[in-house]
Order: structure tokens, then sequence, then C-alpha cells
């Protein structure tokens, strides 16, 4: 629209009117949008609007070409400003990723987990939806990297967090809290489809280290119909869960339903 508009204003008026700083508001918009190849659409778009706007004028230039030279040189600053604001983008966008994701497997970090985890407690207070807290621990995980090295830990890592981003869905949490051990929150799920999500997740975890046999992970899963602790004793009451997990066996899963009336793991 704001290119028509240009293109109009330059044409009915002889293209005495230039307003050519104005677009550049579509160039950054596309560019900030879509990315560096967006911009670089928009930005010939925008040239050749002028171009178009001083062909169908009744202005007389003094040569053919200067149409064809004045959107050269604004393809020229339009293409550099589509360029800078593509990067900018990706530098604000690369910066909040390292400022809320954990940078080997692309999982929330623990600071955004518990973050983004209490709004979603609140949420669920204030609609008196269940909440599902899981927390996970590798077994043996420490003989992997004695054995084969940080590197073959950090692939199994890897693998977990990717079987866990594939059991969930886009609402919920997933992070890695530090060292092999992960946490997720399952938002708005009844009690069977709760059920239902936290085996799905222990078992795509578990299958996710077939390369590792001698891995397995231990899940500890607190489901509260009434979300009202703090989640840093939600989550506590997950890990409590966990540990029974690994006294009941590698790759253990334990789920304990939290109503409102307690909430005692002991």
């Amino acid at each position: 629209a704001t290119l028509i508009a240009l293109f109009s204003i330059r044409a009915v008026s002889g293209a005495e009117f230039a307003f050519a700083s104005l677009a550049l508001l579509p160039v950054i918009w596309s560019a900030w949008v879509t990315g560096r190849a967006g911009g670089w659409v928009m930005a010939l778009l925008a040239s050749a609007t002028w171009i178009a706007g001083d062909l169908a004028s009744d202005r007389e230039f003094s040569s053919p070409s200067v149409p064809w030279l004045n959107g050269l040189v604004h393809a020229l600053m339009y293409l550099l400003v589509a360029t800078l604001a593509a990067e900018l983008q990706g530098l604000l966008r690369r910066e909040h990723d390292r400022a809320t994701r954990d940078e080997l497997t692309g999982l929330l970090n623990r600071r955004h987990f518990l973050d983004a985890g209490q709004l979603e407690v609140a949420r669920a207070i204030r609609h008196k939806r269940r909440l599902t807290v899981l927390f996970m621990d590798l077994d043996h995980f420490k003989q992997l990297n004695d054995s084969q090295g940080h590197h073959a830990g950090d692939e199994a890592l890897k693998a977990v967090a990717q079987s866990l981003l594939s059991s969930v869905r886009s609402t919920d949490l997933v992070a890695r809290l530090g060292g092999d051990e992960f946490a997720a929150m399952l938002v708005e799920v009844d009690q069977e489809g709760g059920s239902m999500a936290v085996q799905r997740l222990a078992a795509t975890a578990n299958a996710a280290l077939s390369a590792y046999p001698s891995l397995s992970v231990s899940v500890g899963a607190a489901r509260f119909a009434d979300p009202t602790p703090p989640l840093a004793d939600m989550l506590g009451a997950a890990d409590l869960l966990m540990y029974r997990a690994k006294q009941a066996g590698s790759g253990s899963l334990v789920v304990e339903d939290f109503p409102a009336s307690g909430f005692d793991v002991a």
C-alpha cells in the first residue's frame, strides 16, 4: 500500500515529490519479519516503483536514462538498509536465544524455565487448570563421560533433548537445568491425557538412548490438581519422585498426584 501510494504521488505530481525515505518503511518491515531475502525483494520493488513513477509522470528529464539511474541509486540504498535491518534482527534474536536457551541442546535454560513456568502456574491458578511437572536425570551418565569422553556425553544429551521436544506440545515447557538434568511442564492436561503424555515422554527419552546401552532416564512426574505451591516447590517434588524412580531401577518412572489438600512427598 505504501509503495502504491508513493507511485501515485510520484506520477501525478510530475515527479516533483520524492518521499523516497517513506519507501524505507516497507523495506525495513519486510527485512525484519522475513529476513534478508524478503527485504531485498521489497527493496527491488521499492526501486521499481520509483522508476515506474518517473516514467509515468509528464516530467521531462535531461536524459532518458535519468529515471533508471535514480532507480539504481535508490535500489542500492534500499538493499543496504534491508541488509542492515535483517542483520540487526538476527543479532537480537541470537542474543535472546543466548539469554533463554541452553547452548548445547537448544532447550530452555534453568532461569528462563523458572520464569516462564511461574507464569504458567499463575495462569493455571487463574483458570483452575492442572499442571504436571517432570524432573529427569540420566542414569550412569558419568560412566559414559569417563569411558567414551565428553563428546559422547554431549551427543547423548542432545539426543534426549530432541526426544523431549518431539514428545511435547508447543505450549509445554522443556528445559535442561544443567548437567544431565532436564525438566518439563505440561500445561492444561487432564488426568488421563497427562498420564499418557508422561509415559510417552519417558519412553521416548529412553528410546533416544538406544545408541548408549548403559544409559537410561529416570523420571519423576508430579501432577497438581491445584497448582498453588511455588514452582520451585513443585519442581522439588518432581525431583524427589525422580530419586524414587532411581531407587526403583534405572529408567523407571514414578508419578504422583498432589491434590489441593496436600503437598508432601517425603
